[in-house]
């Protein structure tokens, strides 16, 4: 009998401990994705270590990410793109670094500033470029 206490007391315990609490999306960060995104559906929410949310979804078919600051507002746009649509100074560095090597994710990336870099994931490290396809990281 101890056992089963035991036993339920533990699963009780990781239960609890695995939920996450005040994990619901804010109102004025949904708000505002729906007006960036106007009639987009099926979007996937995720909370950021730093607060932030995560809005994850289909834009006309692009698989695009809209990152949200604590107050609501909006601080980056993450949309995927082909190689073509990478700028050709990054592709030559890309190529000449990693030879051989397969691309896992090619995006386009806009601030709310305006600032658009490019992020190209190879090797599981992700590598940054400016807008005219320099290395910056």
């Amino acid at each position: 009998m101890k056992k089963l206490f035991l036993t339920l007391g533990l699963v009780s315990i990781l239960a609890s401990a695995s939920c996450k609490e005040g994990t619901k999306v804010p109102q004025l960060v949904q708000t505002n994705l729906e007006k960036l995104f106007p009639g987009i559906s099926k979007v996937d929410w995720d909370h950021e270590k730093d607060g932030s949310w995560e809005a994850e979804f289909k834009n006309n078919g692009i698989k695009t990410s809209v990152t949200f600051n604590l107050d609501g507002a909006w601080k980056e746009i993450e949309e995927e793109i082909g190689l073509a649509e990478f700028p050709q100074a990054a592709q030559s560095y890309y190529k000449q670094n990693y030879p051989g090597q397969k691309v896992k994710e090619i995006a386009k990336m806009t601030d709310n500033k305006g600032v658009i870099t490019y992020e190209l994931e190879v090797k599981g490290t992700d590598l940054i470029f400016d807008a005219q396809g320099n290395f910056i990281k």
